[in-house]
């Protein structure tokens, strides 16, 4: 069984809500790094990285930080076998 790295770029709604964002996701998902890349104006979108059993996958990742609130929009930005 092999493991994948994971890297999705949320994007906040504002920039009001982006560290309230991030925290949720840091308890809820337990990510293994978020990186902030700046946009403009303050606001940051991030790459939430992960990494998994390659049986496990993507799963429902994408949906599920959709849900978090102050979530603007999720995308896969990268999979990748690392073992």
């Amino acid at each position: 069984m092999g493991r994948v790295a994971i890297t999705l770029k949320v994007f906040p709604e504002s920039p009001e809500v982006q560290e309230k964002m991030i925290n949720e996701i840091r308890e809820k998902f337990k990510p293994t790094q978020i990186i902030p890349v700046p946009v403009f104006g303050g606001l940051n979108a991030y790459k939430v990285i992960f990494v998994r059993d390659d049986k496990q996958g993507e799963g429902t990742l994408e949906e599920d930080l959709k849900k978090v609130s102050g979530v603007s929009e999720v995308q896969t930005d990268d999979v990748t076998l690392i073992s």
